[in-house]
C-alpha cells in the first residue's frame, strides 16, 4: 500500500487498537452515543426548568469541551465509548434547552420559520459531516 493511503486511513480504528476488539465492544461504542442522547432528552428540559435554562446551558456548553478533548486523545475503545455518551448527553442538553431558551427570545411571528431554518441548518451539518471526513 502506499504510504500515502496509509496516512489517509489513520481513523479510529489504528487509534482505540479496534482490530483486536470484540463486536459487543464496537457495538457498545456504536450506540453509546444515542444512549446518552435518549438518557438526556429524560431528564435535560426539566433540570433547565427548575435550575434555569441559562445556566444550565452555560454549564452543557462548558462540559462539551472537555468531553470533545477526550474525544480527539482517547486512546481505549473503553474511554472512548464514555466520551461518546457524555457526548450524546450534552448534545441532548444544550439543543432542547437551547432551543428552548431561544423560542423565548424570538418574536412569536417569527418562531415557526427561525427553528425550521435552524434545523434544516442543523441537519445540514450532520450530512455534511460525513461527505467531508
Amino acid at each position: 500500500m502506499p504510504r500515502e493511503v496509509e496516512y489517509l486511513l489513520d481513523n479510529w480504528v489504528q487509534q482505540l487498537k479496534m482490530e483486536c476488539a470484540s463486536k459487543e465492544e464496537t457495538d457498545i461504542m456504536n450506540i453509546s452515543f444515542l444512549v446518552g442522547w435518549c438518557l438526556s432528552l429524560v431528564y435535560g428540559g426539566r433540570v433547565g426548568d427548575e435550575y434555569g435554562r441559562k445556566k444550565i446551558y452555560l454549564i452543557a456548553l462548558c462540559f462539551q469541551i472537555p468531553v470533545y478533548i477526550g474525544v480527539i486523545f482517547a486512546k481505549s475503545i473503553q474511554f472512548m465509548t464514555l466520551m461518546l455518551a457524555f457526548s450524546g448527553a450534552i448534545n441532548g442538553i444544550r439543543q432542547t434547552i437551547g432551543f428552548i431558551y431561544m423560542m423565548e427570545f424570538i418574536q412569536e411571528k417569527h418562531q415557526i420559520a427561525i427553528a425550521t431554518v435552524m434545523f434544516a441548518c442543523e441537519a445540514l451539518t450532520y450530512l455534511y459531516g460525513p461527505f467531508y471526513f
